[in-house]
């Protein structure tokens, strides 16, 4: 499942641009040992885990992704 995420955690409208979150079964629990990188890196909705991608995308009508940027200056 994806959504964007706007600063304040919450789901973005049709064309609002948001981070893109990520979630379901494959989504990893966390990084061991490391309760700081797990807590910058997913976001708990509605009792799902998300991962943060750090990438900014809008969503249209049609639910189609458009990549806008990037949060960070990481090139991926």
């Amino acid at each position: 499942r994806c959504m964007a995420i706007t600063e304040y955690s919450q789901q973005s409208i049709t064309n609002q641009e948001g981070e893109l979150c990520v979630g379901g079964v494959g989504v990893f629990a966390g990084y061991f040992g490391r309760d700081d990188l797990t807590a910058k890196a997913l976001l708990e909705i509605d009792g799902q885990l998300f991962y943060r991608t750090g990438d900014l995308v809008t969503i249209d009508n049609n639910g189609l992704l458009h990549y806008q940027g990037r949060k960070d200056h990481q090139i991926k």
